[in-house]
């Protein structure tokens, strides 16, 4: 997937240090993935989404997701050769799902 620039995030050791401004005490970047500008990253307590917007990515929006709101998830691909790849989160209370691409 390095390929077409949907990585995992090996050192989040420096995603800590760079997104702990919006970490909770105690809690930490476990595993993060990158899809083209966007993050998706997983913390001890919750599902952080970065979006990137715009032509030059000045500006970023955040979503947060509690790992107790997430009620189900799904995920969708081919076997072989398919890099559109999708992960659907449903979250309590809200009516649409949230589209996580890999």
């Amino acid at each position: 997937m390095g390929l077409i620039n949907n990585t995992e995030i090996n050192d989040v050791h420096k995603l800590n240090e760079e997104f702990g401004g919006i970490l909770a005490d105690f809690e930490e970047i476990v595993k993060a993935y990158k899809m083209i500008r966007d993050i998706v990253m997983l913390t001890t307590h919750r599902l952080i989404l970065m979006d990137k917007k715009g032509v030059t990515g000045r500006k970023t929006s955040f979503l947060s997701i509690p790992y107790t709101r997430i009620n189900k998830y799904s995920c969708e691909n081919a076997v072989y050769a398919d890099l559109d790849a999708e992960v659907r989160i449903y979250i309590a209370g809200e009516k649409k799902t949230t589209r996580i691409y890999n």
